[in-house]
């Protein structure tokens, strides 16, 4: 296995197991072997074979992790909302004495955080799986031969439209992790705010920035759109390669060459060339599915971080907690800590 078919495959290594790279070795070698033009349908059937394996491991670690860490921010949340939410509301009156007396006011800088609905959208409400169809369609097509090219053009659009359609915005095909991240990233987060909080607002501001129930039910549904993504992308991808061996089967019997080695020896390369291709384009799906998601959830986990932070910020620039002499309010909130 060389660092050179993994890039070529667009191997996602941030998910990829034991299994997947041994699964990455097996396909290489069977393309070593289409290259160096060995006349062995069976070597398209292990490339085939190995690589739903690899796409189904790729896609099952995926989205474990996922919706383990679905799970971990909404402790989080829950935190958030019993260690320090509920001591702002329990002390509210001392708080709004000290904060008045401040020499200078509290100033919180964060962002908006827009509320997010159904994002990502839903890979089932897209039209990928029709476009994916129809580009297989074309390769088997024996009236014309499309170059590994012309292939490679069409998986760059795709993984392209692909983004745009449950992303919002179309990615940069070479710099495809950096990209999601980016555009969900602005999505999620949306535009920076600086914030001076006095006795006038204080109240107001607490409770415009308290989102509880909306973040909790934006978990829920996150947690039902990777399950819903994760089998569409499986079905997306078993839709998309059935019958792949009949594929060059179907090429090798309509065409004709009055160089039947030479030919024969030529269509293996290409469509070795066009599963690697073929590869590219699922494990680019696979990259954008993790990446969108995680990065979701990370900002999520930003925001959570962010509003612990300023009710820290809040109790102990006004020495709420010398005030109220209590140990109990001192040990439930939670230390500072820096955003991811």
């Amino acid at each position: 296995m060389t660092y050179a078919f993994l890039n070529r495959c667009g191997l996602n290594e941030s998910i990829a197991t034991v299994k997947s790279y041994e699964c990455i070795d097996i396909i290489e070698s069977a393309y070593d072997a289409a290259q160096d033009g060995v006349p062995l349908f069976g070597i398209f059937r292990t490339a085939t074979t190995y690589s739903q394996s690899m796409i189904w491991d790729l896609l099952e670690n995926a989205k474990a992790a996922l919706l383990q860490l679905c799970q971990k921010i909404l402790s989080a949340l829950t935190n958030l909302q019993v260690n320090n939410v509920r001591l702002v509301k329990k002390y509210q009156e001392i708080l709004l004495e000290r904060v008045d007396k401040l020499q200078y006011p509290i100033v919180h800088k964060t962002f908006v955080y827009p509320e997010l609905k159904n994002y990502p959208a839903i890979i089932a409400a897209t039209s990928i799986e029709k476009d994916i169809v129809q580009l297989r369609q074309d390769i088997q097509n024996p009236d014309v031969v499309m170059s590994v090219s012309k292939v490679g053009a069409r998986i760059d659009s795709l993984l392209r439209d692909f983004s745009r359609q449950v992303l919002g915005a179309p990615v940069a095909v070479d710099n495809l992790q950096s990209s999601v991240v980016s555009i969900v990233e602005k999505k999620a987060r949306g535009k920076s705010i600086l914030t001076e909080i006095t006795r006038a607002n204080l109240v107001d501001y607490m409770n415009q920035i308290d989102h509880y129930k909306r973040d909790k039910d934006m978990l829920t549904q996150l947690k039902r759109a990777i399950n819903e993504d994760y089998l569409a992308l499986k079905a997306m991808y078993t839709s998309a390669t059935a019958n792949s061996e009949q594929t060059i089967k179907g090429s090798l019997r309509y065409q004709m060459n009055p160089d039947k080695e030479t030919f024969i020896a030529q269509e293996y390369n290409r469509y070795a060339d066009i599963h690697v291709e073929m590869l590219r384009l699922f494990n680019g799906f696979i990259t954008i599915y993790n990446t969108a998601f995680n990065t979701v959830l990370s900002i999520l986990d930003e925001k959570i971080t962010d509003r612990r932070n300023l009710i820290v910020q809040m109790f102990t620039v006004t020495g709420v907690l010398a005030a109220v002499n209590t140990k109990d309010v001192g040990s439930r909130l939670n230390p500072i800590t820096t955003p991811k």
